[in-house]
């Protein structure tokens, strides 16, 4: 009984340990969270400025940038509780993170393709000014789209890091608890 005791112990110490003896997964660091998060901030903050233009464009692309806002706001209240508990990102608050990053990449690509039709409907219809204007707002949501996609590729590589860590980590545990079981089936304990 002691003996499972003491491999408790020491299989909780071993994974404390920064050397590993062989090459495991490691949870993401303090450091790597805080930085992806002021990453995933400018991100962020390059979306909000291109959503705003993007109301400003007016037809579709407004209306689009009601729902773009909303993912804004709530990646804004994410954000918040993070920069708070960096050890959230290793929860549900990663993988959060993750798809919120990814859903403002993929916003601003449907922007970039509204942006494209409208700028060919001035075009066509003789309005060039008007073509110009939608080619730049095309211009910033790729632009934001790019970055966004970026920090969300970083955030799906930690994320990922922490569920094999934590997989790692749970069949180190299972092993220890499958010997403990061992041992106490060939040892049954003794009554007195």
């Amino acid at each position: 009984m002691r003996f499972c005791l003491v491999l408790l112990l020491l299989l909780s110490t071993e994974f404390a340990s920064p050397q590993d003896k062989k090459e495991e997964h490691t949870f993401p660091t303090k450091d790597q969270i805080e930085l992806l998060l002021t990453q995933s901030e400018r991100a962020f903050d390059t979306y909000e400025e291109t959503v705003a233009q993007e109301a400003a464009a007016g037809g579709n692309l407004a209306t689009s940038a009601l729902k773009d806002t909303e993912l804004l706001v709530s990646s804004r209240e994410l954000l918040g509780r993070l920069k708070k508990s960096p050890e959230l990102f290793n929860s549900p608050g990663g993988f959060i993170l993750v798809g919120n990053l990814d859903d403002a990449s993929r916003n601003m690509s449907v922007c970039m393709g509204q942006a494209g039709l409208a700028s060919g409907t001035e075009a066509t219809a003789g309005n060039y000014r008007g073509s110009e204007q939608y080619l730049r707002l095309l211009k910033d949501c790729l632009d934001a789209s790019t970055l966004l996609y970026t920090v969300s590729e970083t955030a799906f590589n930690m994320y990922a890091e922490y569920l094999f860590a934590e997989h790692d980590m749970m069949n180190k545990a299972t092993e220890g608890l499958q010997e403990c079981a061992d041992i106490l089936k060939k040892n049954p304990p003794q009554k007195q």
